[in-house]
């Protein structure tokens, strides 16, 4: 009970963390403070780590596809793109 109500704050303060950076332009923040998330998230589970790493790098990739798409079809407009034109930024992925 106590590692999952550790998890969910953490989880917030991840969400926070990538929120703010996409608002002040600076996303490595919040993309570094997900990345420790999920590292620690998968080191205190090892026997399913694996199956836990695929789907978070799915989920990772599905939201960013999706992110993408709503951009290009004008129906997201983000302040800033670190990748090209019309995509996600990356900042988004901490939030994926």
């Amino acid at each position: 009970m106590k590692v999952l109500l550790v998890q969910q704050v953490a989880f917030q303060l991840v969400w926070l963390a990538c929120a703010l950076g996409g608002a002040s332009g600076a996303a490595m923040p919040g993309l570094l403070a997900a990345g420790c998330f999920v590292a620690v998230h998968l080191a205190l589970a090892p026997s399913m780590g694996r199956q836990r790493l695929i789907l978070v790098a799915s989920a990772a990739a599905l939201g960013w596809l999706l992110d993408t798409g709503l951009a290009g079809a004008a129906l997201v407009v983000y302040p800033e793109s670190a990748l090209a034109l019309g995509s996600s930024p990356g900042w988004m992925l901490g939030l994926w």
